[in-house]
């Protein structure tokens, strides 16, 4: 157990720097901007415009390094779904983010090909494969594989760049929406590299794990 856990944090959480990062970025629309009030934005009737130019960005100046990118997509993603949701219904939502995997999906597919000179991998080959490529949007730590005569399925532990958006974003919740993202990618890219060695590729959400921090998943190939 001891070993499993060493060997978690060696391969899950290097990327320091923007955990930290994320750690400043408040939940939900909770930003002080230095205490501002009416007196705070009150301009006296100009002079010139200069003088309106000079006051105005007296008060807005904000160094690029405050702007929060991640943040803003927080805020665009959570409501990209819930207008979608609104005006096209929840299956055209699940849809339409499948497709985004899907695209990404194949593109992956295609320079693990490239990258290893192969037009197809066995099943153990693209795991090792797809993972190994995708560290910088995934940290996964399989727990189990199981092997009978109709599949191979592996159940993992998965902290995906999505998690922190999911996490502070009160209408969106993890195994919902956003995760059709990664059902597309990982079900497309799989079964692009295994080709006829599995009829079929499916992804399934198991549980939200908050104490680890990561999502309980597996992938499953119907041989």
């Amino acid at each position: 157990m001891e070993n499993d856990e060493r060997k978690r944090e060696d391969s899950g959480f290097k990327i320091l720097k923007e955990e930290q990062e994320d750690a400043n970025i408040p939940k939900q629309d909770e930003i002080n901007f230095n205490n501002p009030t009416e007196e705070h934005i009150k301009i006296e009737e100009p002079k010139n415009e200069n003088t309106l130019i000079t006051e105005i960005n007296k008060i807005i100046a904000n160094p690029r390094i405050n702007v929060k990118s991640k943040r803003g997509f927080e805020i665009i993603a959570e409501h990209m779904v819930e207008k979608i949701t609104d005006i096209f219904g929840k299956n055209s939502l699940l849809s339409m983010l499948y497709q985004v995997g899907l695209s990404t999906g194949l593109t992956i597919a295609q320079r693990l090909k490239d990258k290893y000179n192969k037009v197809e991998f066995n099943i153990y080959e693209a795991v090792k494969a797809l993972f190994n490529e995708t560290k910088g949007f995934y940290s996964i730590y399989v727990k189990d594989v199981e092997i009978t005569d109709e599949y191979i399925k592996f159940i993992f532990e998965n902290h995906c760049f999505l998690r922190k958006i999911i996490q502070r974003r009160d209408k969106l919740d993890f195994g919902k929406a956003f995760c059709r993202v990664n059902k597309g990618y990982f079900e497309t890219a799989f079964k692009n590299l295994v080709g006829n060695q599995a009829k079929k590729v499916e992804m399934r959400f198991i549980e939200n794990n908050k104490e680890k921090d990561v999502c309980i998943e597996e992938i499953k190939f119907y041989i």
